[in-house]
């Protein structure tokens, strides 16, 4: 009564008819006993309460959750170096380096060029391994949307090899995305991107600045459709589902050579909507159609099936569940049990209510 029905010690000595002093006494004994138990959580471990809890939420391996400074400049640059930590034990040396573009993703090269003039006598450790973009160049003049330029300066500040792409993010027609496409040097970051160890990916919310054609691409799909944010030029619904394109000209990782990466870091700053339906965001199976056929979540969350619902959208589910088992799927693409069917409507709601007010960057747990 005391403890959790925030009675009164008064409230309970009326109630047994005893003194208060017995009151007291009774709760005295209760500590010393081990009924009752009393932690202090510190100020400053609050941040990794809701780690734990977008882990618990999403599924997600790993979270970090940066408090907001006194101005955006400032948590950008705290959520910017809580992601590159992150990279940094997840590529543990060496490895294969996917960069993707977004205004958060330039702010690393700033990051690493502050860090390089804190320490003038070159004690920071170098990477060893590759580095390449994970889509094209844009047509913006935003550094952040240059990935090529974006591994460049990468490349001079960690040690890793550079392996650009050659050709613009979004191609005239979908004829000439596959004259690029048959490219010797698109064919070997293809193949890089199938060996990934780690990703750096942008979430930002939907509209946001470039527009990268959304209106050529989707029509009037994403507004219809109620689009939530975008990664990588990949457009999402507020309850996580991808939105499929009028046709397919950007020159970019696949989102099944993604689910298949070592690891996926995400990051995004205070005031992105759209971190909840990122948490969410599904990946339609490659052998079904876009529209109707199971989704499964991305490497960064794992990918995984949804729950079945009744009806032929559940029997879809178990022909899935049951191709997989069978082919023996490797990473990204298992099936987890595990998945709670509450996610989709939540991601949702959080989305619409303005999404989690922190960075968020992490991968599925399920590997």
């Amino acid at each position: 009564m005391y403890y959790e029905e925030n009675k009164t010690q008064a409230d309970i000595a009326k109630y047994f008819a005893i003194s208060r002093p017995m009151v007291s006494k009774l709760l005295a004994e209760a500590r010393e006993l081990g009924i009752v138990t009393i932690r202090i959580t510190e100020a400053t471990s609050f941040h990794q309460i809701m780690e734990e809890q977008l882990r618990e939420k999403y599924g997600l391996r790993c979270a970090r959750v940066v408090p907001m400074e006194s101005d955006e400049d400032r948590t950008d640059k705290s959520v910017v170096a809580a992601a590159w930590k992150l990279v940094e034990e997840k590529m543990n040396g060496s490895g294969c380096l996917g960069i993707g573009w977004g205004s958060l993703i330039g702010r690393v090269a700033d990051h690493l060029e502050g860090r390089e003039q804190q320490s003038e006598s070159g004690g920071e450790r170098g990477l060893s391994g590759v580095i390449c973009p994970l889509i094209g160049n844009a047509a913006a003049s935003y550094r952040s949307y240059h990935p090529n330029e974006l591994v460049r300066i990468l490349s001079g500040r960690t040690g890793l090899s550079p392996v650009y792409i050659y050709g613009p993010a979004i191609a005239e027609s979908e004829a000439e995305k596959k004259i690029y496409e048959n490219t010797d040097s698109y064919c070997q970051i293809r193949q890089l991107w199938r060996r990934l160890d780690v990703a750096l990916i942008n979430i930002s919310n939907y509209p946001s600045s470039p527009d990268m054609a959304t209106a050529l691409r989707f029509g009037s799909r994403l507004s219809e459709r109620k689009a939530a944010g975008h990664m990588l030029s990949y457009f999402y619904d507020r309850e996580g589902r991808f939105i499929p394109e009028d046709s397919d000209r950007i020159l970019r990782i696949s989102r099944e050579d993604l689910a298949s990466a070592g690891s996926v870091t995400a990051l995004c700053a205070g005031g992105v909507k759209a971190v909840a339906a990122a948490a969410s965001v599904t990946y339609t199976h490659p052998s079904l159609d876009k529209d109707q056929g199971p989704s499964s979540l991305p490497d960064s969350w794992h990918a995984r099936p949804e729950q079945a619902r009744g009806g032929d959208r559940g029997k879809r589910d178990g022909a899935l569940r049951r191709r997989r088992q069978s082919r023996g799927c490797g990473r990204g693409a298992g099936y987890r049990p595990d998945h709670r069917s509450d996610i989709e409507r939540d991601a949702g709601r959080r989305a619409a209510e303005g999404g989690i007010p922190a960075a968020l960057t992490g991968r599925h747990r399920g590997k």
